[in-house]
């Protein structure tokens, strides 16, 4: 799909008020100052991704919706922070620039925005977009590589963050070439995408039988081997760092064992 062939689509649903579509990319950075903007302005500039110079204006959209208060309670979840607090400074009779502070529990004095690093950034522009959907229509959310900058840890608490928001009139298809983003969605959630020999492009099924021979690592990743391989990444890698950072661990002795235990996953995975 052309660049061109999505603001049309786009545009068309704006129109029409059917499905608000928004689309956020990978944000590493933001402008030390920022100009306030009409709605009309940042929801243009929004509809063609062109979201650095909007960062804090979106966010003032934000409290404006009696909705920061969700942006921060999201944000110290998946950065396991014990607080978060961001403060929005704009009077439209005096001020030009829009004034986004934070600080955390660590941080107690209120700093600019712009110095957080840019996993945090990153996150909070994806948070932006989620909250800013509205809630009268059905919406879809398009996320492009939203784990870029994101620490493991962080990226984990994301996908479980985008799985608890998401509700009968949401949905989010997001792109990524991260194995820990891989490694945390369900597999009922991931779709693959390969290039054949012929050189088309189709969805390359999820395996679902074992390998012969002797069974190696956590019987979890199996089915998802083909999809590390195809990001260059070892499944025999994965399992080990998977298991470094496990709460729970089983070792399993024999291929019945790990049949049954696989089995017990994928029921667990469709409830």
């Amino acid at each position: 799909i052309k660049e061109r062939d999505l603001r049309i689509f786009n545009d068309v649903l704006y129109n029409n008020e059917l499905i608000d579509v928004v689309r956020t990319s990978p944000l590493s950075y933001v402008t030390e100052q920022e100009s306030f903007f009409s709605p009309a302005v940042i929801k243009k500039m929004t509809a063609r991704s062109n979201t650095l110079g909007i960062f804090r204006n979106r966010i003032r959209q934000l409290e404006g919706q009696n909705k920061l208060q969700d942006l921060q309670i999201q944000i110290t979840n998946i950065l396991d922070l014990h607080g978060f607090e961001i403060r929005v400074s704009y009077d439209q009779n005096q001020d030009e620039y829009v004034t986004v502070d934070f600080r955390t529990d660590s941080v107690r004095q209120y700093q600019d925005i712009a110095a957080l690093g840019s996993g945090t950034l990153q996150l909070i522009e994806v948070l932006i977009s989620l909250n800013l959907k509205k809630d009268n229509l059905l919406n879809l959310i398009l996320l492009d590589e939203p784990d870029s900058h994101l620490h493991r840890k962080a990226q984990r608490g994301l996908v479980n963050e985008l799985r608890r928001l998401t509700n009968k009139n949401v949905q989010v298809i997001a792109t990524t070439h991260n194995e820990q983003l891989v490694g945390s969605a369900h597999l009922n959630e991931i779709l693959h995408l390969e290039l054949t020999e012929q050189g088309t492009i189709n969805t390359a099924p999820l395996a679902t039988q074992f390998e012969s021979g002797r069974i190696q690592g956590l019987v979890g990743q199996v089915q998802t081997q083909n999809i590390y391989q195809s990001l260059g990444v070892s499944a025999s890698v994965m399992d080990f760092i998977e298991a470094i950072e496990s709460e729970r661990l089983i070792l399993v002795e024999g291929r019945s064992d790990a049949n049954y235990i696989q089995a017990l996953l994928q029921k667990k995975s469709t409830i």
